[in-house]
């Protein structure tokens, strides 16, 4: 098996009135939607988990995103 790739882009902002934030988990380019709260949001965000700050969408539309994850064979 060819080895994988990993990257999690959040969907929506977490604002004030959101107590979960949308995300969406790619593997080898097939991808699935989850929520993680603000809460947890925040503290990956702090952690530097997240590339970015979050406060401005990026030019495809997504508010966040993590390094691309490959796995060691």
């Amino acid at each position: 098996m060819a080895n994988r790739t990993l990257q999690i882009r959040v969907l929506n902002k977490a604002g004030q009135n959101l107590d979960f934030v949308a995300c969406e988990l790619t593997v080898d380019g097939r991808s699935c939607r989850f929520a993680i709260s603000k809460r947890d949001y925040s503290a990956l965000v702090l952690d530097g988990f997240f590339t970015r700050t979050g406060e401005i969408p990026d030019s495809d539309g997504y508010w966040n995103v993590t390094r691309v994850y490959k796995e060691e064979a």
